[in-house]
């Protein structure tokens, strides 16, 4: 498949959130995942539960397709401890690439060769999408390829398919516990329907003319019954749950 253009960013990460809601389970989630990541230049996605100290990382991979002996090594080697991506992680919640952990931080020669071993299987940068849950647990969503799209609204779009997409996996592993049925109101539904074109607070209380502060309380009370942290979250999990459409 070839690259998207980035006028075609937003309408790839909507429409991988519509047709990922359709799907039940993990092989079907992850081939639509991977033909998705290929539009940006990823070759291998994992997305995994970041595990609590003392557990193998290979436990709490939800969906990968890097090498199984790359996987093996990393685990073996305790790479964990030392990979200047995981360090980063530590450090923030905002999605970011190898290369700006590479121009961010002064690497040993050990850090570079732990990130360089990614080139044996053809990945040269990717992304790392921290996700983190109400409950607090974090998760990662982590594509990588070849000189992949990493412009502002590629990671955007990547960030969006990669909520989404660690949302399916979830839900295929354990049954959604929450009715679809009337869980928004009309006007909760209106708003992130809104949001989800991208229209900002601002214009949505001039289109439903409503002041802004109703427009953040419909967010935040949306937000609060799709157990999602932030807006985009929100209309990332409408989609998902047949909320909205686009």
């Amino acid at each position: 498949m070839s690259r998207a253009k980035p006028d075609e960013f937003a309408l790839e990460a909507f429409r991988f959130c519509e047709e990922v809601n359709a799907l039940k389970n993990k092989s079907s989630i992850g081939a639509l995942t991977y033909q998705a990541m290929t539009c940006f230049g990823f070759s291998h996605v994992t997305c995994a539960v970041v595990p609590p100290p003392g557990q193998s990382p290979l436990e709490s991979i939800l969906l990968n397709n890097r090498p199984v002996e790359y996987l093996q090594r990393y685990a073996e080697k305790n790479y964990a401890c030392r990979d200047p991506v995981v360090v980063e992680l530590k450090k923030t919640l905002s999605t970011f690439s190898w290369s700006d952990v590479k121009a961010r931080r002064r690497l040993s020669r050990e850090q570079y060769a732990i990130m360089g071993e990614a080139a044996d299987f053809g990945a040269t940068d990717g992304l790392i999408v921290p996700i983190v849950s109400t409950a607090g647990s974090i998760s990662i969503f982590a594509p990588c390829g070849n000189n992949p799209l990493l412009t502002a609204r590629a990671r955007s779009a990547v960030e969006i398919i990669g909520i989404a997409a660690h949302q399916a996996l979830r839900r295929a592993s354990v049954p959604l516990e929450v009715s679809r049925s009337n869980l928004l109101s009309g006007r909760e539904r209106e708003v992130l329907q809104w949001l989800a074109v991208g229209k900002s607070v601002d214009e949505i209380g001039d289109i439903l003319t409503i002041g802004v502060t109703t427009v953040r309380t419909h967010v935040d009370n949306a937000k609060k019954k799709l157990n999602a942290t932030k807006g985009t979250l929100a209309v990332v999990e409408a989609l998902r749950r047949g909320e909205i459409s686009l």
